[in-house]
């Protein structure tokens, strides 16, 4: 199975198109999905090679690739990305609440998609990516962030294979990410959030003081934040088998709504303080366009900021 295979069983052909602009888009904008962070274009002095060039005059004779020169017949330099490219790793949240999905595709299903789409758009803008799902008992499961040519297949076929089941461990997770990242990096959070907003934001204000940045792109389905039900309904639990509450909705509608809005409000709130971004994901809309709208407001702070520090 090739990768464009892969992704096409990942990501809608609608959301597909949409992202294709979007890698147009990041190609005439200055930094896409990385605006306003430390992230440079510039190319630098690192260890990540990045291309050759023809010689000109002036250019530093230890940048002289002499291999390539040789079976030329022409002078080449290297040229290496500048050490504030800002690696770039998924973190999905594999718990079994991610499963749900009734009138839309499951959350899990819909996190994948976007992963595969904003990996593709980074990749195309020669930035590192990688993914961590939840430890096991072996420990951690991380693809360490690479920009090969063969990466972005590897990528999706761990997309592919990741289920989503058992309890949330978000914290946790990140908790034991943050050991394994040896250079400051993105994390890219796909979650329905469930777990206590409060100690939650402890663990990402722990990501920030570590020197990483994080969005967390919160994936949940209309019947989660519109509690749509009528009739006698039995409510089983995605992550503890066997458990289930029977009730009358509309008995309980109003405090679910409202307890709904102050988790999904104090789960925003725990984001900004800790020094983050938080972007709601709902499953009921279009993914392409979500995406979009958010790299487009993304670039927009990034480019206040520049003009910010130029005056």
């Amino acid at each position: 199975m090739t990768s464009l295979d892969a992704l096409q069983q990942l990501v809608s052909p609608e959301d597909l198109a949409v992202l294709d602009r979007l890698e147009m888009l990041s190609r005439r904008s200055v930094e896409g999905i990385h605006q306003g962070l430390h992230h440079s274009r510039m190319k630098g002095g690192s260890s990540e090679f990045a291309q050759h060039r023809a010689y000109t005059p002036g250019d530093e004779l230890r940048h002289l690739d002499w291999r390539v020169a040789a079976r030329a017949d022409r002078y080449y330099v290297r040229e290496f990305h500048a050490e504030s490219v800002l690696p770039t790793v998924f973190v999905l949240d594999t718990s079994g609440s991610m499963r749900f999905g009734q009138s839309t595709r499951s959350k899990f299903s819909h996190a994948r998609a976007a992963a595969a789409c904003l990996a593709r758009l980074l990749l195309s803008q020669r930035d590192p990516v990688g993914l961590s799902t939840l430890p096991d008992s072996r420990g951690l499961r991380l693809l360490p962030p690479r920009m090969a040519p063969n990466h972005f297949a590897e990528l999706v076929a761990a997309l592919g294979m990741l289920r989503a089941e058992g309890a949330t461990l978000l914290r946790e997770h990140l908790e034991s990410l943050l050991p394994h990242l040896r250079r400051k990096s993105l994390l890219l959070v796909f979650s329905d959030g469930f777990e206590d907003p409060r100690t939650l934001s402890e663990t990402l204000r722990r990501v920030r003081a570590a020197g990483h940045e994080f969005v967390f792109f919160h994936v949940l389905t209309p019947e989660e934040l519109g509690f749509p039900y009528r009739d006698s309904t039995r409510f089983e639990s995605l992550e503890v088998k066997g458990q289930h509450l029977d009730m009358e909705p509309l008995d309980f509608a109003e405090t679910y709504l409202e307890r709904m809005r102050v988790f999904v409000e104090s789960l925003r709130r725990g984001c900004m303080h800790a020094g983050g971004d938080y972007e709601p994901l709902p499953t009921h809309q279009a993914l392409g366009a979500s995406l979009a709208d958010y790299l487009h407001r993304r670039a927009e702070r990034g480019r206040c900021r520049a003009a910010s520090h130029s005056r």
